[in-house]
């Protein structure tokens, strides 16, 4: 997709209106401190929110990004198949939306190739603030790759951006997102010498049986005898079974992923 057919894609109008019920008697009345998010071209709601919500249309948040993206070389995530083929996702009629990129700030570990992935999101239905979220790519194929949140590798830098859909009107300050990118890319070889830890060590095996079936299911296991292997390898072999088998979404599937390095980078020895 082009830059243009994303902006296209989430430029659908939306507007703020007032929320009413009406009682026994057929009269219509007015919730105080209620207010819906509506989209204005289909006069479908896709939320209930408070007076302090505060509309951010996609369009003016993914604009600026993709500028950004730009400048720091980024290149838009585009796979052959599956639900996450298109870099843009926009779910259940325009009620979420998340954009994914990475950037060519590669580097190598054992014979993976590792690269910086962002992701972008925003929401209608206050299941998500705009945030920016930075992690880096496992890449097996055009399906696989594992996020992992960053402060969870030493010298890992980047983090989570977010900002709530309230407050007093204040503009999404741009700047600062342009700001945490770059630390994230800036910072990225940084983390080259914590992940090469886990190429150096290994995972006992009892350990790390219990950690496989605790993360991949007990059926699975079951039928993947494992033998020693680096952590790095092992944590690998979590990673590339999790994105193949997402269980109910995509950020359950890196939460466990996050979760299953916690406890490799524990026993690791």
């Amino acid at each position: 997709m082009t830059n243009q057919e994303i902006l296209e894609a989430v430029s659908f109008p939306v507007g703020l209106r007032q929320v009413n019920y009406v009682d026994d008697k057929g009269d219509s009345h007015q919730i105080p401190d209620k207010q819906a998010v509506v989209r204005t071209d289909t006069g479908e709601a896709l939320s209930v929110v408070s007076d302090q919500y505060k509309l951010i249309p996609y369009s003016e948040v993914i604009d600026p990004l993709l500028n950004t993206m730009r400048k720091y070389c980024g290149t838009l995530t585009q796979r052959a198949s599956g639900v996450r083929k298109d870099p843009i996702r926009i779910e259940q009629n325009g009620k979420r939306i998340w954009l994914e990129t990475t950037f060519n700030h590669q580097i190598t570990i054992d014979k993976d190739v590792i690269l910086p992935r962002v992701v972008y999101g925003n929401s209608y239905d206050c299941t998500s603030a705009f945030r920016m979220i930075t992690g880096f790519y496992q890449v097996k194929c055009t399906n696989a790759g594992a996020l992992i949140k960053p402060g969870k590798l030493h010298g890992f830098g980047g983090g989570e951006f977010s900002r709530k859909h309230k407050g007093r009107g204040e503009e999404i300050p741009f700047n600062h997102v342009e700001d945490h990118l770059k630390k994230f890319l800036d910072d990225f070889g940084l983390m080259t010498t914590s992940l090469q830890s886990l190429a150096n060590t290994t995972v006992p095996l009892d350990k790390a049986k219990d950690i496989f079936t605790k993360y991949c299911g007990k059926r699975y296991s079951e039928k993947n005898e494992l033998a020693p292997e680096s952590a790095w390898a092992f944590y690998a072999r979590i990673t590339n079974y999790t994105t193949m088998d997402f269980k109910g979404g995509q950020r359950p599937a890196e939460r466990r992923v996050d979760l299953a390095l916690r406890e490799i980078l524990k026993e690791a020895k």
